[in-house]
């Protein structure tokens, strides 16, 4: 049992701490399904309806993800979803509408002040910073609820229209992906870990860049924690070592004691580890490639990024609220 084998790797609070909030993240418990099923009402002629999808989606599985697909295409209504549950539509599917919760503006260009209708389901607070919520255009779908839910509403007719968040951003990153500027915009650095198996990264720039332009194309192929927790990358990229599941960490720079220590753990353990560590121009890197020897099992990449491009990014959303 993986959850074995990480429980005697546990041997200080701190420690067990990183891993804990990692395999929260990673295996979320599957919320109850309430026995009163939740109906939609059957929408006004012309009116405009939102759903806000977050990590509660994923835990429940396939009910979760395969409901929200189908209210999706059962309503016509865009689908939002905050940073914890980046999957759950593919980046490219006419009814996403972004990923909402990192930046103060998110919910508010993301259309949910604008709808008649928000859908709400599997929200997690901690990612829902700038969410209004007017309790007379919102109702809580269970996700095991979902795909039953407007089992009353007509056919759409027409597709999805995205919200501002998703055509403005999609204007400001989609440039920045195909960048020849050294060292490279962030975004360049998310694309190039397209491929590379589960994307891990810790809360703040590194979490930020990765939950905001990674084009995610499976549910949970990306995972980015909605608290800060020093040391949460490097030990859910140890966790999924451990379940033979190749996984990508992402840090910053300089690296602090807990993720070196983890680094070492997985060292000893023959666990083979992969971590990127970002730093901006004449930032400190020693730190990150110091440990890590010729032949190790565990490997350290060190990543040049140019930090100054959020301004660009705040300019459009406003300022970073995720992990405040």
């Amino acid at each position: 049992m993986v959850m074995d084998r990480v429980a005697g790797l546990t041997g200080e609070p701190a420690l067990a701490a990183a891993f804990a909030a990692a395999v929260h993240r990673l295996h979320p418990a599957r919320p109850p399904a309430p026995d009163r099923l939740v109906a939609l009402p059957v929408p006004a002629v012309e009116s405009r309806s939102l759903v806000v999808a977050g990590p509660g989606v994923l835990a429940a599985g396939p009910a979760g993800v395969g409901g929200l697909r189908a209210l999706a295409a059962m309503t016509g209504a865009p689908v939002l979803n905050t940073f914890g549950a980046k999957g759950v539509l593919r980046w490219d599917d006419p009814a996403h509408a972004g990923t909402a919760g990192l930046q103060r503006d998110d919910f508010f260009l993301g259309g949910v002040t604008d709808a008649d209708l928000v859908i709400t389901t599997g929200l997690d607070a901690d990612e829902t910073t700038g969410l209004v919520r007017d309790p007379a255009r919102t109702i809580d779908v269970p996700p095991a609820h979902l795909r039953f839910a407007a089992g009353g509403w007509p056919p759409p007719t027409q597709a999805p229209t995205r919200p501002p968040l998703y055509v403005r951003l999609s204007e400001t990153v989609g440039p920045l992906y195909a960048s020849d500027a050294q060292p490279p915009p962030p975004p360049r650095a998310v694309a190039a870990l397209s491929g590379r198996g589960l994307v891990v990264a810790d809360p703040g720039a590194a979490g930020f860049w990765v939950a905001r332009t990674f084009p995610t194309t499976e549910p949970g192929s990306v995972v980015v924690p909605a608290r800060p927790q020093p040391g949460f990358a490097a030990a859910a990229a140890v966790i999924s070592a451990l379940e033979g599941r190749h996984a990508v960490a992402v840090t910053v720079g300089p690296l602090d004691d807990l993720t070196l220590g983890l680094l070492d753990l997985a060292r000893i353990e023959g666990l083979g580890v992969v971590l990127q560590v970002w730093t901006g121009e004449g930032e400190e890197v020693a730190a990150a490639t110091a440990g890590p020897t010729a032949g190790s099992s565990v490997r350290v990449e060190p990543v040049r990024v140019d930090w100054s491009v959020l301004d660009e990014l705040v300019a459009v959303a406003g300022p970073v609220v995720a992990w405040t």
